[in-house]
């Protein structure tokens, strides 16, 4: 029943999104994001992610998936403990894209990107390990240059948070994104 119940909403989301009158175009990307959080200078850290995505394309809409590669730079918590770095995982993106008519080939974007990735901590001693799965998400405002309408560039800045759920943000991160794509 369940299976029955996303089915038909992403069945509804397509159904709106690529109407009859738009063409689908296939497009495969690079994503590169600075995410930071500043609480106190204990809890403190930048992430950086690096993904490729692939996705389709119609009017303003484009849905991304693709494996993603985060690198956490300072370790969460206590010092002693040792906190794997790399990490890999997945990345969903939805963008909606609106043309600046006075600028050629140029449009302002609003990207949502959810990433999944999983943390691994074992203590200062070597005793215990604790595995996580974080779950971040993050929504930015940019623009997107476009060459020939078919290789763009793009760079966007938001906001976001590691509370799993849609924009629960519990303590905000910051976010600096930046990325080339191709649709064939």
């Amino acid at each position: 029943m369940r299976n029955y119940f996303f089915t038909s909403i992403l069945l509804f989301f397509t159904h709106i999104a690529f109407g009859q009158d738009k063409s689908i175009h296939f497009v495969i990307e690079n994503s590169n994001t600075y995410n930071f959080r500043f609480v106190n200078k204990i809890q403190d850290y930048s992430l950086t992610h690096s993904a490729l995505l692939f996705g389709i394309s119609s009017g303003n809409h484009s849905f991304f998936l693709g494996p993603e590669y985060t690198y956490l730079s300072k370790p969460i918590g206590d010092d002693a403990d040792h906190i794997k770095h790399s990490m890999f995982g997945g990345s969903f993106a939805y963008t909606y894209a609106y043309n600046l008519k006075k600028w050629n080939n140029v449009d302002m974007i609003f990207r949502f990107n959810y990433s999944v990735f999983q943390q691994q901590v074992t203590d200062y001693k070597g005793i215990e390990t604790v595995k996580s799965v974080i779950y971040e998400n993050t929504v930015d405002l940019g623009s997107k240059k476009r060459f020939a309408n078919k290789l763009y560039v793009y760079g966007s800045f938001g906001f976001g948070s590691t509370n799993g759920f849609f924009l629960m943000v519990d303590k905000a991160e910051f976010s600096a994104r930046a990325g080339f794509g191709y649709t064939f």
